[in-house]
């Protein structure tokens, strides 16, 4: 008896654990449908909203030659991505599987940089 219990305990948290991973795989064939059917070019200065809900920056550049998009962060460095990694929902530009960590991690990465600094030798003026 105790063996069926726990054998019956076991199939409902294996159950339990493949739900999430059944769910991420149909979110991201609904990406893929999205985004055929969505019109990059129109995307230039729209926010981009993240997989929290934060705000990862804005489009600065469509490239779609190459289906790659130029995301300009908050710290004012351009970062270029895959344009299937974005949706368009309710008007609404969204990376969703994407953090604001990911986005400094690759900005590091492309450029070197997290943030964009503007200095001007003549004038010993800072601005950041």
């Amino acid at each position: 008896m105790k063996t069926i219990v726990t054998m019956m305990s076991l199939l409902l948290l294996s159950a339990a654990c493949m739900a999430p991973a059944e769910a991420r795989v149909l979110d991201r064939t609904s990406q893929t449908t999205m985004m055929r059917g969505a019109q990059p070019g129109q995307w230039e200065g729209k926010a981009v909203i993240g997989a929290r809900g934060e705000s990862l920056g804005s489009v600065l550049a469509v490239d779609q030659g190459s289906r790659k998009i130029e995301l300009q962060t908050a710290g004012g460095v351009a970062v270029s991505m895959p344009a299937s990694m974005f949706v368009e929902r309710n008007d609404r530009l969204m990376a969703l599987n994407t953090t604001r960590r990911d986005i400094m991690a690759m900005a590091k990465m492309q450029t070197g940089r997290t943030v964009a600094l503007n200095v001007d030798l003549r004038h010993r003026d800072f601005r950041g």
